[in-house]
């Protein structure tokens, strides 16, 4: 359970260059890839404030309302 959160959680990232690949998703989901490469770089980045948002927390709602904003 904890394997998919993450991988949501990297999936959700505001920061397209944090987000893992669709290719590197299907890996993950099947075992074929670890996510802690991933993780280690999500957080590492959220340490040094690169992929916080304006709030200063990553959040899946803040994601949603920048895509409400981009359609109206």
């Amino acid at each position: 359970m904890t394997k998919l959160i993450e991988l949501g959680l990297l999936c959700v990232q505001r920061d397209v260059a944090v987000r893992p690949t669709m290719e590197e998703v299907v890996d993950m989901l099947l075992g074929s890839s670890s996510l802690t490469p991933h993780v280690l770089e999500m957080l590492k980045r959220m340490i040094n404030g690169e992929a916080q948002t304006d709030s200063g927390s990553l959040c899946v709602r803040d994601r949603a309302d920048s895509v409400r904003q981009d359609i109206i």
